[in-house]
């Protein structure tokens, strides 16, 4: 699951209780604090905003043909 919304913990318990299935949590930097899902989660990780600022295409490509592809400005 990603998500930092604690309201999820629920679905978390379900999942785990009656499916029986591992649940990991990715949460993000900044958001509800992973102890919320202390002991309910298989795994917490934390993903940095960093890491997303970083997984960017730069703003302007170019494809096989030679055309150019912008990123859009409210992206």
């Amino acid at each position: 699951m990603v998500s930092n919304d604690a309201d999820l913990l629920e679905p978390v318990r379900l999942v785990r209780a009656f499916l029986g299935l591992p649940v990991g949590v990715i949460k993000v930097d900044g958001g509800q604090r992973a102890r919320v899902f202390a002991g309910k989660a298989d795994f917490i990780r934390t993903v940095r905003r960093t890491h997303f600022a970083s997984s960017q295409l730069p703003d302007e490509i170019r494809d096989s043909r030679g055309r150019v592809i912008r990123k859009p400005p409210e992206w």
